[in-house]
């Protein structure tokens, strides 16, 4: 007697990757392994206890890898505001709107995926743009390629740096002609001075610096740092990463995993 799928995807664009590889619309699946894959009809491979799943035509692709993540800064980021895909003045205040309503009495608000062109297609954003929006509580936006943030006026007061900073080559807090910071940070060793002030990414730079034997670390900020781990994996799977490599260097991070 033929063996019985456990999980059978139908209806499905099945890429396998394989030099030469037949086209498939379902893929039979027992355990860990597959068993078949092919066109049309797949009765043969469906028993009693077979979970069938329709692919609805959506693309089935192998379990993928990420060579470069960022798993904590990454996790902490779920709960930030994702600002992917708006453009403009008006939508960026009512993300922030949406945002603050959902958690009210946050004390300072940090956003990400945010494009260069989020106000303008001509001009970066910069902290007046953010004062706009955001006037009464510190407020950073991370660009989508994370080298570049900015930042409003009160956030910059917060880091004590509306005056500049003076930082190693590479990094730097952007001053405008009368001596001002216009909001904009340039790669890490600026935009560190801004995130240092928000209590969650403290906990980032602290979770990757922190050695593997660290007894200042109590039970509940280890059983927080794991859950925000937990989070960023799940975030992974959910979009179909079967494997990464965390780049924080951390050993303190690996014991936790």
């Amino acid at each position: 007697m033929m063996a019985k799928a456990d999980i059978l995807i139908r209806n499905a664009k099945v890429t396998t990757g394989a030099l030469g590889a037949p086209a498939a619309d379902w893929i039979a699946v027992a355990g860990s392994r597959i068993m078949a894959l092919g066109y049309g009809d797949a009765c043969a491979w469906i028993g009693a206890r077979t979970r069938v799943i329709d692919g609805q035509g959506a693309s089935l692709l192998p379990g993928l890898n990420d060579a470069h993540v960022h798993l904590f800064s990454g996790g902490l980021a779920l709960t930030d505001l994702n600002l992917t895909g708006i453009r403009g003045a008006a939508y960026l205040r009512d993300a922030v709107a949406r945002y603050r309503a959902a958690r009210p009495g946050l004390g300072f608000i940090s956003a990400f995926g945010a494009d260069y062109s989020l106000i303008s297609d001509t001009t970066a954003p910069d902290r007046h743009d953010l004062d706009g929006v955001c006037p009464d509580v510190p407020f950073m936006i991370m660009a989508v390629d994370f080298h570049t943030a900015w930042a409003n006026s009160a956030a910059l007061a917060l880091a004590g740096i509306t005056r500049g900073a003076d930082l190693p080559p590479g990094s730097k807090v952007v001053i405008d002609d009368a001596g001002e910071a216009t909001g904009a940070l340039v790669e890490f060793g600026a935009i560190d001075l801004m995130r240092r002030c928000n209590p969650a990414s403290a906990r980032h730079s602290a979770a990757a610096q922190r050695p593997l034997e660290s007894p200042a670390v109590s039970v509940e900020d280890r059983a927080a740092d794991k859950a925000v781990l937990r989070a960023a994996i799940q975030h992974c799977a959910e979009l179909g990463l079967t494997a990464v490599q965390n780049m924080d260097g951390s050993l303190y991070q690996l014991e936790l995993l």
